[in-house]
């Protein structure tokens, strides 16, 4: 059975059920991983208190609104040789604002850090590549 037969056969099949198709114009958004947190829980962290506490801190510091978006993923980490992959609180954002999101988490998330972020302060977060000083080793 040749595509133009399916595509046909299953356009009948759609009509006789009286469903039909419309092309749908969607907003996609190329993300990438800015990095993730250290000490957080990925079923038991309450994702959406990223999005309560720096949002707002966030447009303080640049000016404007900076989407990200904090939820649980597989990550592998090498070190040593030895491959490790287990599930952790992934922080994801436009490629656009990758380096900006980047430097913006390793200030608020340092421990010598001045922003207001509550109970948050207790994670670390660790980019997925190097910054400044922060090498492949400390990373590993």
């Amino acid at each position: 059975m040749s595509i133009v037969e399916i595509k046909r056969t299953l356009m009948e099949k759609l009509r006789t059920y009286n469903y039909y198709i419309r092309p749908a114009i969607l907003k996609a958004t190329r993300t990438a991983k800015a990095g993730w947190f250290y000490l957080a829980h990925p079923d038991l962290t309450y994702c959406e208190e990223f999005q309560k506490h720096l949002p707002a801190l966030l447009k303080e510091r640049y000016g404007n609104t900076i989407e990200f978006q904090v939820a649980p993923e597989k990550e592998s980490v090498t070190s040593g040789g030895e491959k490790v992959t287990q599930r952790v609180l992934v922080l994801r954002c436009t490629y656009d604002n990758l380096d900006v999101i980047r430097h913006f988490f390793m200030e608020a998330f340092s421990t010598q850090s001045d922003m207001e972020i509550g109970y948050l302060a207790r994670y670390t977060f660790v980019p997925n590549h190097t910054i400044g000083s922060f090498t492949k080793q400390h990373l590993a």
